[in-house]
């Protein structure tokens, strides 16, 4: 799991959706996310944003891994704090220059411009940029759901086989197997539908189809006996958690049970919510509730939905991105 924080837009922070690629674009790989994540709603206009050249000024983010987060928040936003007042500084003396004789200036000028080459360069080299984002729409086509969603490309520099482990949700070691297979099963007449995985990691396998959502099977029932899909995420503020999924303009994740929780909190913005066998359900967008620090009701803005549009903005989406193609 990653985590976005916009490094022009404030501190805002959420975590990250899920990876794609666009095969006519092979060794990219992209992450799509929550567009209020990355674009302050309050602090920028909410329109398209695209980055189409090389020369156009860049929205940047820095991505951070669970170990990382914190420890290095810090100390990359305070690097990257200090490269913008070195390049303050060497713009002063690069006009102080101009006070002095033609040989020392023209000597401090070079020196200087080296300098703020690579103040420049060390802080594109620490971070991912946004090549695409419609603006927060409600309502948005046939199905009417909440259109939120940005892309960054992933500094390619930055990844290899080491760290990129492609769309996969770490269960962790904080739940023990036994009781997290017993609530993706609330229901003892339900078919089997998910298998915890040896090494922990839960791939990601396509989406959902919608028409399941809207209509789930009813042999797969809630506490309650009534339909539902189980659905889970992995989110910066609550973590791995699991509830059961219904949809009307945007999927509704609801609690597992009236002892179970909330499904998720503040910072769990742009989550993948996917079920047992690992499909996508959407993009979490927000929720509602009575408690500010947690969400009676989850929203979730369908994947397919997601992917349609994308490829209406002309990205040719691959959910099984690897870094040779």
């Amino acid at each position: 799991m990653y985590k976005p924080v916009p490094t022009s837009n404030g501190t805002a922070r959420g975590t990250s959706g899920f990876f794609i690629s666009d095969p006519r674009h092979p060794g990219k790989i992209y992450l799509v996310t929550a567009r209020h994540v990355v674009f302050h709603p309050d602090k920028e206009p909410n329109e398209l944003y695209q980055h189409r050249y090389s020369g156009q000024r860049r929205t940047n983010v820095l991505l951070f891994g669970d170990a990382a987060i914190e420890k290095h928040i810090t100390d990359i936003e305070s690097e990257i704090d200090g490269k913008h007042i070195i390049i303050e500084q060497l713009k002063k003396r690069l006009k102080g220059a101009e006070q002095v004789d033609e040989e020392d200036a023209e000597a401090e000028r070079n020196q200087v411009q080296l300098q703020l080459k690579e103040a420049r360069e060390a802080i594109v080299a620490l971070e991912n940029y946004v090549v695409l984002s419609p603006p927060i729409g409600f309502g948005v086509g046939e199905e009417r759901f909440t259109e939120d969603w940005a892309v960054i490309e992933i500094d390619s520099s930055k990844v290899d086989s080491t760290n990129f482990v492609g769309n996969a949700i770490d269960l962790g070691t904080t739940t023990p197997v036994d009781k997290f297979t017993a609530w993706m099963h609330p229901h003892h007449a339900n078919p089997p539908s998910f298998e915890y995985p040896g090494n922990r990691l839960l791939e990601f396998y396509g989406t959902i189809p919608d028409k399941d959502i809207w209509n789930p099977s009813p042999k797969t029932l809630d506490h309650d006996n009534d339909p539902c899909i189980m659905v889970m995420k992995r989110g910066h503020a609550s973590d791995l958690t699991d509830q059961s999924g219904q949809m009307s303009m945007e999927v509704a994740v609801l609690p597992r049970n009236s002892e179970s929780g909330a499904f998720s909190k503040p910072g769990d913005s742009s989550s993948a919510v996917v079920d047992g066998k690992g499909r996508i359900a959407g993009l979490l967008t927000g929720g509602a509730g009575a408690d500010s620090e947690a969400f009676d009701c989850t929203y979730v803005t369908s994947a397919n939905f997601l992917i349609q549009r994308m490829s209406e903005h002309g990205l040719v989406t691959n959910l099984s991105p690897s870094l040779n193609a």
